[in-house]
């Protein structure tokens, strides 16, 4: 894992300006700049806008009494996307904008889901007011007695 983010904080950087340079060859300099200023004003209002409709869809779940976990991921998936907006670059744009706009946010949620799903064990534990447990036992280690330990 720790390699993986080797090459993703060494590579990914150098991949972006290898790619601004070839586009900078291709169209020239200034209008490379003009790119990504543009991309990252629009993806910023993109951004802003999806990310009020998300918060406005979480809400009405909520009200609704509604577990929201799509919308929660679309939440973060938003937030990533505007991340990536913002910062220079042209594969960042096009990723950014792949997890801001709801055409294609909803297949890579879909495909997030399903990968986690695979690849992880989730074990869920709830409690009714009167403390009993429902689905799987809790494991020997698992405490609830709600203390606090200050590290």
């Amino acid at each position: 894992m720790l390699f993986q983010l080797f090459l993703l904080f060494t590579l990914g950087p150098v991949f972006e300006l290898w790619l601004l340079i070839q586009v900078g060859g291709l169209i020239g300099p200034l209008q490379t700049l003009l790119l990504v200023i543009i991309t990252g004003a629009v993806g910023a209002y993109f951004t802003r806008q999806q990310g009020l409709k998300v918060l406005t869809t979480f809400q009405s779940a909520v009200q609704r009494g509604e577990m929201p976990t799509d919308i929660i991921i679309e939440g973060l998936m938003v937030l990533v996307g505007g991340a990536l907006l913002v910062t220079p670059g042209i594969a960042t744009d096009f990723f950014g904008f792949a997890l801001v706009f709801p055409a294609t946010r909803k297949p890579i949620r879909l495909f997030l889901q399903a990968y986690l799903i695979r690849n992880f064990n989730v074990v869920t534990y709830s409690q009714t007011a009167g403390g009993q447990s429902f689905g799987q036992k809790p494991p020997a280690s698992f405490s609830n007695d709600d203390d606090v330990i200050d590290v």
